[in-house]
């Protein structure tokens, strides 16, 4: 081949290239969609075995977020930080390197490399508009030669599309966020307008007795002749009396006016202080606020601090109180500044430039002045900034010091403010997943207080908001206490009739009789409840249901162990939070929820003799397998023609975005082989890795079948459902080449034998 067909070539792979992430851009915004196909685009150009695309977490490391050829743990846990190895060498100099033998490369020759059978490899930093997004690296070439140049000028054009197009899914993924924390707001402002129009209410009728007690008392005074000094003493009394109570009333009713319902409305998360506090002194409204006293704000917070647990909505009304309760108290052209002491506390501290009178400091945040008519407003700011700071764990005080007035913010950075706050950011997410997935209106998981041994609800669907702030119960009481106590899972189907707990269903949040109620363990010891209620189809439980709630309980408790070994890692926090974040919108519009698959899937096993794990995790996995297909494009996946190379490219990386988005529950190996597998074909010719006959996880080989024959007798928007005899036939054609021929046999027994 002459150089010009060489480089006319080379120049056609570079425009396939662009097309192929610019059709992967159309079809999908999801980060793990993307960074799956990037990454088989490079292997493919290259001819290479293992590969991966690393993206920049937090503390200044990579992470790996796809992998080809890696050992799944590995890929999942191995960290390095920007500046070390080889990887994070290449991400620190922003430069790509092709290594033909690493042996004799000056650059990299102390670096290990015990995973791979080659010594050439190719690492190419992700970059996007200047700012490093990742890196992405290619090693052992199948034939075990080096990388060639060619190869490394296709791997650079392709780390520069992948950076467009991360760059594209990120901000996508921001704006998700963004919108998720307005909707947040925005429920927070109407609970909050709903507690100011109760608050009103409550003062008008609270108030009125004891106003009249003092408005009848000072009648009687004026008209009576009080020649006794008892009578006098006897009406000082009732007005003392009853002016205290209306001082009490007030206090609780300022309480209740903002932060009286917080425990319903409170959701801790982990957040960065630094990036909080820049968005603070970016805020229109505080600039607005130092601009009419014309007040420098000097505020200068670390780039690095460590995440703090709370209510991030409601600690930047808290500062945001504190800056505007401040200032009232400054002189015109005044000064706040502001720094963050590390110590066992993270204390924050805003400082002034002059001291201020004692009486105003002894009275800074005490709700003695909130009535008096030129300091309400200011009074109230800091009021409310005080018990912010105390729903959420944290203190606040005041002082005069020899260099000005300051107030410092104290924030614990204990590890359990951390899991409380890890947990309240994921398991919402996970109730309402798990409730999803199992069909339930009514779901709660309870924990066991790490103080008294009780189990209260940490989260719940389809409860109200008073029963899960009050509900504590007893190892050993209830149905709860004893599934807890007993550590065994609990199915009743009509809870009236069972002898053990026979009771009346009065409870108007329950229209079923029915319930599942299993432990939830770690370490072999009882850490909480899942508790299951009121089919969305209205029947009782079964002992199928039991058994899917039991796989998923033993997610959930694998998860909150996570959790809480991961609560200091806010990083990998995030991720998770946002992979759980994706799964709920596939889950969402998922349409293999019901039952279809799982039973057949059930019957072909039962044909082929299989056992009970198998069964039990084949009624799992059938109703998760292919939730990655949810994080493509709609019209991809009804499209009438036929796909393009770069659309089938895209399609065929569902189940690797099958198993991201189950990264968080999934614990078992032997189910992400299955789903990973699902589409190989018994011939050696399927996806993704090619694999033949009895090398297919024997799982994955039923599923293949039952997925088609579902997938066939459905309608779809490009055919028409085929007759069951008919789908039959055209399986029966693909036994030994698309399908194992024992499992089509099994299929034609479940078939025959009951209408699927």
């Amino acid at each position: 081949m002459t150089n010009s067909q060489t480089a006319n070539d080379l120049c056609q792979k570079k425009l396939a290239i662009i097309e192929e992430i610019g059709n992967a851009i159309l079809a999908t915004d999801d980060v793990s969609t993307i960074s799956y196909l990037i990454l088989d685009l490079a292997i493919n150009h290259t001819r290479a075995e293992k590969g991966s695309l690393m993206l920049v977490g937090g503390q200044k490391e990579l992470y790996i977020l796809s992998a080809r050829g890696l050992e799944h743990k590995l890929a999942k846990s191995y960290r390095i930080k920007i500046g070390e190895g080889i990887a994070g060498t290449v991400a620190a100099r922003g430069e790509a390197v092709l290594v033909k033998d690493i042996d004799s490369d000056p650059r990299f020759q102390n670096s290990q490399r015990d995973r791979y059978k080659t010594r050439s490899f190719i690492s190419c930093p992700i970059i996007g508009k200047e700012e490093l997004l990742g890196v992405l690296n290619i090693n052992d070439k199948k034939n075990g030669q080096p990388f060639s140049e060619d190869e490394f000028s296709l791997l650079k054009v392709i780390a520069g599309q992948a950076a467009l197009a991360l760059k594209n899914s990120f901000l996508v993924r921001r704006f998700r966020e963004k919108s998720a924390e307005m909707e947040e707001l925005n429920r927070k402002l109407i609970s909050m307008d709903l507690s100011k129009t109760d608050f009103l209410t409550r003062v008008s009728h609270e108030l009125r007795t004891p106003l009249n007690s003092v408005k009848g008392a000072v009648y009687y005074l004026k008209k009576s002749d009080l020649a006794g000094s008892d009578v006098l003493r006897e009406f000082h009394d009732i007005i003392e009396s009853e002016t205290d109570k209306l001082i009490s009333i007030v206090d609780r009713q300022l309480d209740f006016l903002r932060l009286g319902e917080e425990n319903r409305v409170l959701r801790k998360t982990l957040f960065s202080l630094a990036e909080l506090l820049r968005e603070i002194l970016r805020s229109h409204l505080l600039k607005q606020l130092l601009e009419r006293k014309k007040i420098a704000l000097n505020l200068a917070p670390p780039e690095e601090l460590p995440e703090v647990a709370g209510d991030r909505i409601l600690v930047s009304q808290m500062f945001l109180n504190l800056f505007e309760g401040i200032s009232y108290h400054l002189k015109r052209q005044g000064e706040i500044s502001l720094h963050i002491v590390q110590n066992d506390l993270l204390d924050v501290v805003l400082q002034t430039g002059e001291a201020l009178p004692e009486r105003v400091v002894d009275d800074f945040f005490s709700s003695k002045n909130l009535f008096s008519q030129d300091k309400a407003e200011p009074s109230l700011k800091l009021y409310l900034a005080r018990k912010a700071a105390e729903v959420n764990g944290w203190r606040v005080f005041a002082e005069n010091r020899k260099e000005g007035f300051r107030v410092t913010v104290l924030i614990p950075k204990g590890e359990r403010q951390k899991i409380e706050a890890a947990l309240a950011m994921t398991m919402d997410r996970v109730i309402e997943f798990t409730s999803e997935l199992l069909g339930v209106n009514t779901c709660s998981l309870m924990l066991s207080d790490h103080v008294t041994g009780d189990l209260v609800i940490n989260s719940a669907r389809g409860l109200e908001d008073e029963i899960i702030r009050n509900t504590r119960i007893k190892l050993g009481d209830r149905i709860a206490g004893w599934v807890a106590y007993e550590g065994k899972p609990l199915l009743i189907e009509d809870i009236e009739a069972d002898p053990r707990f026979g009771q009346k269903n009065f409870d108007r949040q329950y229209n079923s009789k029915s319930l599942i109620s299993l432990p939830l363990k770690c370490g072999g010891q009882v850490i909480g409840v899942l508790n299951l209620n009121n089919k969305k189809t209205d029947q009782p439980f079964t002992e199928r249901d039991l058994k899917i709630a039991t796989i998923i309980g033993e997610r959930i408790s694998r998860f909150i162990e996570k959790i809480q070994a991961e609560a200091g890692q806010g990083g990998d926090l995030r991720r998770t939070v946002g992979s759980l974040d994706a799964l709920l919108n596939a889950e969402s519009r998922y349409p293999k929820k019901d039952t279809r698959h799982a039973d057949l899937m059930g019957k072909v096993l039962d044909q082929l003799g299989a056992n009970e794990k198998d069964k039990e995790l084949a009624l799992y996995v059938a109703m998760v397998y292919d939730l990655g297909l949810m994080l493509l494009d709609k019209n991809l996946l009804e499209k009438k023609k036929k796909l393009t190379a770069a659309e089938a490219s895209t399609l065929k990386s569902h189940p690797y975005t099958t198993l991201e988005l189950l990264e968080g529950l999934e614990f078992s190996e032997e189910v992400r082989q299955v789903i990973l597998h699902h589409h190989e074909r018994y011939d050696g010719q399927g996806y993704p890795d090619g694999l033949v006959g009895e090398r297919i996880p024997f799982l994955a080989r039923v599923l293949a079948v039952v997925d088609a024959f579902c997938a066939m007798t459905e309608d779809r928007p490009y055919r028409k459902a085929k007759t069951v005899p008919e789908a039959l036939r055209e399986i029966q054609e693909g036994a030994g080449s698309l399908y194992d021929p024992r499992v089509v046999e099994a299929l034609r027994g479940a078939v025959i034998g009951g209408d699927s």
